[in-house]
């Protein structure tokens, strides 16, 4: 009976062996020649799913339809496409990855059409028109992989739980453009000499984390963008970095303003712009930072700002910002808890434009709200200490003595 057993458990794991090889799936190579085939398209037509298709060096015509989840892989020296065809690759089957391939030529590099679970990775795409393009996908990405394209680097519309990943952009009238996306993340990405790096229309959920802006007229356009958090940017020569227009609950964190000639404008839109220790936040408004001297006496709490009023926004509220912030006690050490707050600069002296609630803690909370332009900045004053009673008291009775004696001194 035991020996039994033991015959019935190797033939489970020599069926599970087998059957583990199956899902595995072929590899079909593609070569110029002395190869399975010597073009990309009858290999993908031949494949079953799961199989890979190993693309070897050499220059393959484009145009190649992927209606089977395979893996399309190549290698150093692999070109796919040329000038007068639609695309590089046309993916139309869920679960496909593209994977170290260099598309060069055709108008589209990569095009995915409702497709599920697919992935471009570690790929070299220059295109006449876009990049890459997402048409009505779920759960795709992009990583590691350059562009250059001269409209669109990467294109997504009607799109849902897209990740994007050090995807480096190059040129274009747009770096990334997103339309009608939901659940979108872009990390560890750049898009470079761009007029505009990236612009989202009508998408929410999305997070654009660690992204670097460089040589761009404007870092990103939003319009309609709901609950997007976007954080860590590194600017350099960029005109303007943000340009929010009927945002709802997006968050922008950063550092310091430093960097653009304009931070942000703001219209129709509830943004919050957390910026070091403070929060801003209002309607109709721009944002740009503010080089000031802080003057003696006081401690100022990360950067300046100026507040601009966008009157032309046809707009039933007018134009306002609210700026909030708070200290710890360590934070204040030194310096009077009352004084910190909110400062307009623009006159010859600070003069304290909100409220501060002083906690238990010895901490403070502070808020103020302009409707005016104007220039701000955090501060708090030096903490005064008023002379000592017992010292007090010695100089009034110094006093009373020296009168009482000269009343005596007169008398006699």
């Amino acid at each position: 009976m035991h020996t039994h057993w033991i015959h019935y458990s190797i033939l489970a794991v020599l069926l599970l062996m087998a059957a583990v090889s199956g899902v595995q799936g072929a590899t079909l190579v593609v070569a110029p020649s002395g190869a399975d085939f010597t073009t990309i398209q009858p290999a993908v037509d031949a494949a079953s799913p799961g199989d890979t298709i190993a693309v070897q060096a050499g220059t393959y015509p484009g145009d190649i339809v992927v209606r089977t989840p395979v893996t399309v892989l190549g290698t150093d020296g692999v070109s796919i496409g040329t000038d007068g065809e639609l695309a590089a690759f046309i993916i139309e089957a869920d679960g496909v990855t593209i994977s170290d391939l260099a598309c060069d030529g055709p108008a589209i590099g990569i095009m995915l059409n409702a497709s599920s679970g697919s992935h471009v990775r570690e790929c070299n795409v220059v295109a006449g028109d876009t990049g890459i393009l997402f048409s009505d996908c779920v759960n795709c990405s992009v990583s590691d992989t350059s562009i250059l394209a001269d409209q669109s680097g990467l294109e997504i519309t009607s799109s849902e739980n897209i990740e994007i990943e050090e995807v480096r952009v190059n040129g274009g009238a747009s770096g990334v453009t997103l339309h009608n996306v939901d659940a979108f993340a872009l990390r560890k990405s750049a898009v470079l000499g761009c007029d505009i790096g990236i612009i989202a229309e009508h998408c929410g959920n999305g997070t654009i984390e660690e992204t670097t802006f460089s040589d761009v007229d404007a870092g990103m356009l939003g319009i309609g963008v709901t609950d997007t958090r976007i954080t860590g940017s590194t600017l350099s020569n960029v005109i303007q970095y943000l340009q929010m227009y009927n945002a709802i609950g997006c968050t922008v964190e950063a550092d310091t303003m430093e960097g653009p000639d304009y931070f942000s404008a703001d219209v129709f839109s509830d943004t919050v712009y957390a910026c070091g220790p403070w929060t801003v936040s209002g309607w109709n408004f721009g944002l740009l930072r503010q080089i000031y001297d802080t003057p003696e006496g006081y401690l100022q709490f990360g950067g300046a700002l100026n507040f601009t009023a966008i009157e032309g926004a046809e707009s039933f509220t007018d134009p306002f910002i609210l700026m909030e912030a708070e200290a710890s006690a360590a934070d204040l050490e030194g310096y009077d808890a009352e004084t910190f707050g909110f400062y307009r600069i623009d006159g010859a002296k600070p003069v304290f434009a909100g409220a501060t609630t002083i906690e238990d803690n010895g901490g403070a909370i502070t808020s103020a709200t302009a409707t005016a332009p104007g220039d701000y900045a955090l501060l708090a004053k030096t903490e005064t200490t008023g002379p000592d009673l017992f010292y007090v008291l010695i100089g009034i009775l110094a006093v009373i003595g020296i009168v009482l004696f000269y009343l005596v001194w007169r008398k006699d």
